[in-house]
């Protein structure tokens, strides 16, 4: 706002003489004297600002002319610099790089005598610097000299093909030494002359505020002149902050440019910048540890010194696609170091551009990856291959199963799986030794790889258990051939270190898919005929059928069923006469459970035990049935007679289970009021060839307790003597299998006299099982038998009956 002074009323045209004339003399030279007062301070607020404007222009030209000085001086600090890494750089092929040398040390020449007499230098006019720095130009001046022609001699030395490494690393480590020395005087200089900066900076700041203060001291004289000053004032501290933040910017620059250079000398991630050809311009530390390329051989090569043939062309040529649209490229490469040693490579590739947009240079960066790629395959391979055959395991089977299926889905073919389980391999592992039987199973994998095409899979489910898929048949004749040539090549003799072991398989075999169209389906079904060849006799295979499929349902079914029944109360003992043959007599009975299925009717052992072993329900149904076999026991001594036995049947697994406690049996006795003479307990002879510490201890104290013990099914098993010997058996029973042929002067008669014979040397009683016939009670009774079982007497009948079959037959 332009200044306002009351002197309208002395200058108006209207009012000149008379209102001067009538005013008094003194009081209107005062008012004159006032206005002239009044317009001296205008006219020196105007010289002041005027003043400051000038001497705020000298101040930044100063300012300036030092910036640009210093700037010029740090260049010739890089220039030498420059001039050592291309000498010590340069090899015979560089005939560029002496031009490029002789090029920077012109213009180190150019720089410096700027700096002594001043002119312009890189398009910035700086002054000639004072006579403070006189010393350190003139130091400057007569190193630089030495130092150029030790850098022509180095040059001329260097270029020479003949010269050797001894004389090249010398002229490296004197051309070294002289830019080590240039490199203090040109930072001295720097220093010199930041420090001058410094000073000149700390006497303008006081000039300034000395300005301010004089400034503040006129602009309380009016308020007229503050307006204008504020503004300066403002320029003032403009100024002030540009000055700090200049200063702020050059050092964090320098601490910018020494920070960058450590990350990259010491960085474990390799480093290299190549020109946009590809030829090698710069590299780190870390570049030569992994290739095992010293800078000086990477220098001027191309990165194709690293290629280890492993990719072709096509993986360069999208690289370089890569690169040229988006500038960047990312990826694992195969190369090869320098003593031929191939490695995998993680590579980050950018591209650094000019301002015209064309490529400066690209900047690679890669690590080392092989120990990883390397471990990741390790485990890759460990959880898909089996570790102890080397055929796949069962992830990567089920991987290849679904593959294959989904081929075969596609080419509308077929496909054959087939299931394989060894016969007796646990006889191998318990006689021979389970090293032994990791052994067999290495070399049954091995035969079977051998007896499979390359295109079929051979894998191992776990155990004993292998599987084969088999891709792209048409004839079921070709499996079938094909299982009958694995059944022989397993079933020759295995050289197990001293000792020859010999092995049988069972095998299933499931179609797609004709017998399912989703893996789980043909594992289910191939999982069945494997078990449907065991059955039939082992050393065999079987096809899967539609039978199989509902036989394992009925299957399923029952074991449903049984879980309930003894809840339920389904289950019912019926109970065998077992007579004594040379009288008549009946005082023995074998008590045999049925399940009383409120579908099926009346469910034979033979049908549901197995399940119930399986299920692990054996120990309480067996329970169940000595406890109720005992009850009527007790019935039976007080109505009939007091010396009466039941024989109960005790499964395997009720002893191998620990489920079978006969310290509750032995009070479940007495609280009956029973001997322990009232029970049998029949086994079979498998149980004695596994008999652990428990099955000894509990046949102990049921013979401690006066139970007695039979063995069932003699003859069908191994029949060791040395069982009836160790475990005290009481009674032996000739299997049926021997009984339903006797016929005088068979085999059958002749084996069971020798048991009968044998049985009786040893002290033991012989029952015989399955007489259907008087004629075989007669042979029998002449062979010396002890006691019959069978239809002849009576057939298996529920309690009510059986008591009303002792009255009428005593």
């Amino acid at each position: 706002m332009a200044p306002q002074f009351p002197l309208t009323p002395l200058f108006m045209s209207d009012a000149p003489q008379q209102h001067i004339a009538s005013l008094p003399t003194k009081h209107v030279i005062s008012r004159l004297s006032t206005a002239r007062k009044i317009m001296g301070a205008f006219l020196c607020l105007l010289l002041l600002a005027g003043a400051n404007i000038f001497l705020l222009q000298s101040l930044l030209r100063d300012f300036h002319a030092m910036a640009a000085t210093v700037n010029v001086a740090g260049k010739l600090r890089i220039l030498s610099q420059k001039i050592a890494v291309e000498t010590m750089s340069l090899s015979v092929e560089q005939g560029s790089g002496v031009a490029e040398i002789e090029r920077s040390m012109r213009t180190f020449d150019v720089v410096l005598q700027a700096l002594i007499h001043g002119g312009t230098v890189f398009g910035i006019d700086i002054q000639k610097l004072r006579p403070p720095h006189d010393e350190l130009l003139k130091t400057l001046e007569l190193n630089w000299g030495g130092y150029r022609q030790g850098v022509q001699k180095a040059l001329a030395i260097l270029a020479l093909p003949a010269s050797g490494t001894a004389e090249k690393t010398a002229t490296h480590q004197w051309v070294g030494g002289d830019a080590a020395r240039m490199l203090g005087h040109t930072e001295a200089l720097i220093d010199s002359i930041v420090d001058e900066h410094q000073a000149a900076q700390r006497q303008v700041m006081t000039a300034l505020y000395a300005l301010l203060f004089v400034d503040a001291l006129i602009l309380l004289l009016g308020f007229v002149a503050r307006q204008a000053f504020n503004g300066w004032t403002q320029r003032l501290a403009n100024l002030i902050v540009r000055i700090k933040r200049d200063k702020q910017n050059l050092k964090q620059a320098k601490a910018d440019f020494r920070m960058a250079s450590l990350v990259y000398q010491n960085s474990s991630e390799a480093m290299v910048v190549t020109d946009p050809e590809g030829v090698i311009v710069n590299v780190n530390p870390a570049f030569s540890a992994i290739t095992g390329y010293s800078a000086n051989e990477a220098l001027g090569a191309k990165l194709s010194i690293l290629h280890s043939g492993r990719h072709d062309a096509a993986f360069y040529q999208a690289m370089w696609q890569s690169l040229l649209a988006t500038g960047k490229w990312e990826g694992e490469i195969w190369n090869r170091s320098k003593d031929g040693r191939e490695y995998v490579e993680r590579i980050v590739i950018n591209t650094s551009y000019n301002d015209d947009g064309s490529v400066q240079c690209r900047i690679g960066l890669f690590s080392d990856v092989t120990q990883k790629i390397q471990s990741e395959a390790l485990i890759w391979r460990q959880a898909h291959y089996d570790h102890l055959t080397g055929v796949p395991n069962r992830k990567l089977f089920q991987d290849r199963l679904d593959g294959a299926i989904a081929r075969s889905s596609l080419s509308r073919g077929r496909m054959a799986l087939v299931l394989l389980d060894l016969d007796f391999f646990k006889e191998v592992n318990d006689t021979m030794g389970h090293g032994m039987g990791d052994e067999l199973l290495k070399e049954v994998a091995a035969r079977l790889g051998k007896c499979v095409r390359a295109t079929d899979t051979v894998a191992r489910l776990g155990g004993d258990e292998f599987t084969l898929i088999l891709e792209e048949v048409e004839d079921t004749e070709v499996v079938e051939r094909l299982c009958r040539d694995i059944l022989q090549a397993l079933a020759q003799p295995y050289q197990l270190a001293e000792d020859v072991a010999s092995i049988s398989t069972s095998m299933g075999v499931s179609f797609y898919p004709d017998d399912g169209r989703t893996a789980q389906e043909l594992l289910t079904n191939v999982d069945l005929a494997m078990y449907a060849a065991k059955e039939r006799g082992r050393n065999q295979f079987c096809c899967f059928t539609p039978q199989m499929r509902q036989t394992a349902d009925k299957r399923r079914r029952l074991l449903r069923d049984l879980v309930n029944a003894l809840r339920e109360g389904q289950f019912v003992l019926h109970y065998q006469p077992i007579v004594e043959l040379s009288t008549g007599y009946i005082r023995k009975a074998e008590a045999l459970i049925r399940w009383n299925h409120p579908e099926l009717g009346l469910v034979g052992p033979v049908d549901f035990i197995p399940f119930a072993e399986d299920a692990g329900i054996i120990v309480k149904i067996g329970d169940w049935a000595f406890r109720e076999a005992a009850r009527q026991a007790a019935l039976w001594r007080k109505s009939y007679c007091n010396d009466f036995q039941i024989s109960v049947n005790v499964s395997p697994a009720q002893f191998m289970a620990g489920g079978l406690s006969d310290t509750e049996w032995l009070g479940h006795l007495k609280a009956l009021d029973l001997t322990g003479d009232s029970i049998v307990v029949e086994i079979t002879e498998g149980l004695l060839m596994d008999a652990t510490a428990q099955v000894s201890r509990n046949l102990l104290a049921f013979r401690d307790a006066g139970i007695q013990v039979a063995l069932d099914d003699f003859g069908t098993g191994y029949s060791s003597l040395s069982y009836l010997k160790k475990f005290n058996i009481d009674y032996i029973k000739i299997d049926r299998s021997f009984v339903c042929n006797l016929a005088p002067g068979t085999g059958d008669i002749a084996l069971c006299e020798a048991i009968i014979v044998m049985a009786h040397r040893l002290g033991l009683k012989v029952i015989a099982e399955g007489v259907e016939t008087v004629e075989q009670r007669n042979l029998l009774m002449q062979a010396g038998c002890d006691y019959g079982q069978g239809h002849l007497f009576s057939a298996p009948v529920d309690a009510e009956s059986f008591s009303t079959f002792l009255v009428t037959s005593a």
